[in-house]
Formats: structure tokens, sequence, C-alpha cells
């Protein structure tokens, strides 16, 4: 509360956040702005038989154009568990590749518990690149 009423500007991640804190907090009318994630679309320079690329499917035990891919912060709000609870549900042939900041921690095991991922090899947190 204090951070929101003091704060030269609030920087947003996300449209829905950032409509919280207009709401939530307009008694401090605080001034915010959203940024969203991006990336960089430029075409890659590697190539898809280049040994870089080819070492690190090898490594993840992955094939190119073989899986399904996620990438993002490791928290509940990302929804996880409703993502690999479906995909085990799924009769794909294809992997579900995450690649997320995931250390074994509290919500880890949550998620472990909860979806029985680990019973499932087409389910690999490959960490991040």
């Amino acid at each position: 509360q204090l951070m929101v009423k003091y704060a030269d500007l609030l920087v947003c991640d996300s449209k829905n956040i950032e409509k919280y804190i207009q709401n939530d907090y307009k008694q401090y009318q605080p001034k915010t702005t959203y940024i969203a994630y991006g990336t960089d679309t430029s075409p890659s320079i590697l190539k898809s038989e280049d040994l870089k690329i080819r070492s690190w499917y090898q490594e993840k035990g992955l094939s190119e154009n073989g899986y399904y891919l996620v990438v993002g912060r490791f928290v509940p709000e990302n929804n996880y568990e409703t993502m690999i609870r479906e995909f085990i549900k799924s009769k794909s042939k294809k992997d579900f590749v995450l690649i997320t900041n995931v250390e074994q921690n509290k919500f880890y095991d949550q998620l472990l518990q909860e979806t029985g991922f680990d019973k499932d090899p087409r389910v690999k947190f490959v960490g991040t690149v």
C-alpha cells in the first residue's frame, strides 16, 4: 500500500495488474504504465543443423518439431498446473517442453504432487536458455 502511495510511477507487466492497482488503490491516484514482455523476433543466425542446436536437442532428449513449447516464469499465476494436467490427459506423441527458471521449491513440489508429471516422460522441464 505504501509503495503505491509514494511511487512516482508503477510499471506493470500485465494489463490486469495495472487495472487492479488503478481500482484498488484509486484513493492514491497511482500513476501506472504497462510494458509488455517482448522478444527479439529477428531471424536466428543458427541453422537447425548447427552443432549447438543438435547438441541441445540431444541433451534434452528432444527431436526437432517433436514438442510443444512453454516459456515463462515459474509462478502459479502462469497456470502451469492446468497446462500440465491437460497435456497429460492428451494422447499426443509430442513432448511438452517447459523452459522456465524451475528450481525445486515449494511450488515445484506442489505441482509435482498435484499433477504427477514425473510419471509422464513427455513432460520435460529443461531449465532456461
